[in-house]
């Protein structure tokens, strides 16, 4: 009887941790079939060697542990587990884990009460103990990778899902079967294992919460693959905006334990159950009538409660809310130019792309079922050119959740190029990430991977044709990217005269030069098209300097670059503001020949008859200097009062002579 008990104990109280994920969309008939299946299972495996014609003679406890338990249990429940999911209508993934998990409480019974009938206590007790939960957790682990393949739509997501849900069970029950195999101190470890288990799997319920279900992907026509990816994006973004220390990125805790007052108890019970059990083993064993070693009397009194009180910790200790708001290290950037007729089009960027799905961060829509192609480039390697059709866009800011931009289907030809490159990208990923979050050698220069105009300015405004931006004289507190369209730079005279400084275009950045030494503009912004502007503060840009060599070295040519175009226009400017001087000389020129020409003229007799060389005035006027121009226009004053008065004075005589005299000009005055 007490073995009975010690065999049904586990299974009752593992379930009952567990039963918060039981109560998830709760549907009794599938718990009955998948526990069912996993009694349906270990009952197989139990009388499968009777038919077997052949014997294993296998003596080592690692190869008794892989050949005649942990590859067929798990092999059998794979197959068992993706028959029950079959038929479940309005999958989601987190059905899939829980009902696994259910299934692995079947099997576990089972198995439990064939060696209590089998085997003596002492090869039973640790076993007993640690068979439950590894079965629940490892099922649990291979449901949640089962329901992913079957939400999955491309080949190679379901493939891959199916090894993930075979291989990482498979090598858990396998290292954990070789232990007990093994016995102490081996054992020792099973606990750890264990506990790293439980963990693993409690992400993957987080994760499963927050997971679409199938009639959601199905409302919303989009694929699992797609859905990951627009899911991914937010967290990029948060990342990066948290690395540049902006506000709005207050980092979310992974950890959201709250017990209640039961769970909280049983917790300190058990931990006090340990501590004494540890203490006063030999007497409790004793006491139970209990035969075994010292070794095995520390694992079932102060191990195994112990681990059930951290299990009792971890299970829902895992916060959803860091699953769908939370953030991923790191995002590498890559470029992605886009083809449109075998044209190139334009040139976006990417977070990450998949062999079935990429997420482009275009800056208006494309239209849902577009196709165009893409080439996708990071560092120094290029992909195949894909042919790629828009599934879903959002240009509307519909709040964190949704990323501005398109997500497209990849279609290649070429899969094995595309897959080398795929491969490339993760290593390179990989690598990155391990570098800059051990912060090893040169792990700055990672920062340039992820830290780039196009990612870290978030703001997006529109601007129709003729809209000005800002304009000359405005205090500069922000500069900009356009992302789409054309944008002129002018300057006004005072006369009202427009002097065009610049022009950018589709992927230029402006107006940081003013932030940069807090000047006023130096002219106006003004849109030729409507324009697509992403928007960011000096905060972004001192980040972009400080984080990217690349961004630094390109934006020190471009001040150099606008510095150069500010001269050249200067000069232009120069230049013509001297033919307009040239060409208002020569009226000038004209003007004084005329007006010396008719100061030879008296009102009286019509007449001065002054001997005025022609020639020669022509030679003064094209010497002529600001002095000579005053003592004209005094001399043009005092011919008026001669015109009003009918008499030429003496002192308007003296001084046309003296001008004359001033230009060695001949001239008989006479009255």
């Amino acid at each position: 009887m007490i073995q009975l008990l010690a065999a049904v104990v586990p299974v009752t109280v593992f379930y009952a941790i567990y039963s918060r994920y039981f109560l998830f969309r709760p549907e009794l008939i599938k718990h009955i079939e998948a526990f069912l299946g996993g009694i349906f299972l270990a009952l197989l495996i139990l009388v499968a060697p009777n038919f077997i014609p052949f014997h294993l003679n296998i003596q080592h406890p690692v190869l008794i542990a892989l050949v005649k338990a942990a590859f067929p249990e798990k092999l059998g429940a794979l197959l068992l587990i993706i028959i029950l999911q079959r038929h479940y209508p309005n999958f989601s993934i987190m059905e899939g884990s829980i009902s696994a998990m259910i299934f692995g409480i079947g099997f576990a019974i089972v198995e439990n009460f064939a060696y209590t009938v089998n085997f003596g206590i002492s090869v039973i007790i640790i076993r007993l103990i640690f068979s439950v939960p590894l079965h629940m957790t490892t099922c649990g682990i291979m449901g949640y990778y089962l329901g992913l393949r079957k939400s999955s739509s491309t080949k190679m997501a379901r493939s891959g899902s199916v090894l993930k849900a075979l291989f990482l069970p498979f090598i858990i029950h396998w290292a954990f079967d070789s232990i007990l195999l093994i016995r102490y101190p081996a054992s020792l470890f099973a606990a750890p294992l264990l506990i790293l288990t439980v963990l693993a799997l409690e992400f993957m319920l987080a994760r499963a919460q927050i997971t679409a279900p199938l009639d959601i992907l199905k409302a919303m026509s989009l694929r699992l693959e797609d859905w990951l990816t627009i899911d991914r994006q937010p967290k990029y973004e948060r990342w990066i905006m948290q690395s540049m220390g902006l506000p709005g990125s207050t980092p979310l805790s992974i950890f959201a334990w709250r017990p209640g007052l039961y769970r909280l108890a049983a917790v300190v019970i058990l931990i006090a159950f340990a501590l004494v059990g540890v203490a006063f083993r030999a007497d409790i064993c004793e006491f139970l009538n209990l035969t075994i070693t010292r070794d095995e009397q520390f694992i079932l009194l102060g191990m195994y409660p112990s681990t059930i009180a951290v299990i009792l910790i971890l299970v829902g200790a895992i916060n959803p809310n860091f699953m769908k708001s939370g953030k991923i290290k790191i995002p590498v950037i890559a470029d992605a130019d886009v083809y449109r007729d075998g044209a190139f089009y334009e040139s976006l960027v990417t977070y990450d792309f998949s062999l079935s799905s990429c997420f482009l961060r275009t800056s208006e829509a494309y239209g849902i079922g577009d196709e165009f192609e893409i080439e996708i480039q990071f560092n120094k390697w290029r992909s195949p050119r894909l042919l790629s059709k828009v599934v879903w866009e959002n240009h509307s800011m519909m709040g964190e959740d949704y990323p501005v931009g398109s997500v497209v289907a990849i279609d290649t030809q070429d899969f094995r190029s595309f897959a080398r490159f795929f491969l490339k990208y993760s290593l390179f990923r990989v690598s990155r990430g391990i570098a800059f979050n051990l912060r090893l050698p040169g792990f700055e220069i990672t920062r340039k991977y992820f830290m780039r105009p196009q990612t870290t300015m978030q703001t997006i405004r529109l601007y129709r044709a003729g809209d000005e931006i800002f304009k000359e004289g405005d205090s500069g507190t922000e500069f900009y990217l356009l992302k789409k369209g054309r944008i002129l730079f002018y300057k006004k005279k005072e006369s009202g005269e427009v002097i065009t400084m610049d022009t950018v275009s589709d992927g230029e950045l402006f107006g940081e030069m003013a932030i940069m030494g807090k000047n006023s503009r130096a002219a106006t912004a003004k849109c030729i098209t409507d324009c697509i502007v992403a928007v960011a503060d000096i905060s972004n840009l001192n980040a972009l300097i400080y984080s990217n060599p690349d961004f630094s070295l390109s934006l020190i040519r471009k001040l150099v670059e606008r510095i150069q175009t500010s001269e050249q226009v200067l000069i232009e400017n120069i230049k013509k503001l001297e033919r307009e001087k040239r060409d208002a000389e020569k009226y000038y020129h004209a003007a004084l020949v005329l007006t010396l020409i008719g100061l030879g003229y008296h009102p009286k007799d019509g007449k001065l008859n002054v001997n005025i060389d022609l020639k020669k005035i022509n030679e003064v006027v094209q010497n002529i200097d600001d002095d000579v121009l005053q003592k004209i226009i005094d001399i043009i004053v005092l011919k008026q009062r001669i015109t009003e008065s009918g008499e030429l004075d003496d002192k308007t005589a003296e001084m046309i002579t003296s001008l004359y005299e001033q230009f060695n000009l001949q001239a008989d005055i006479k009255q």
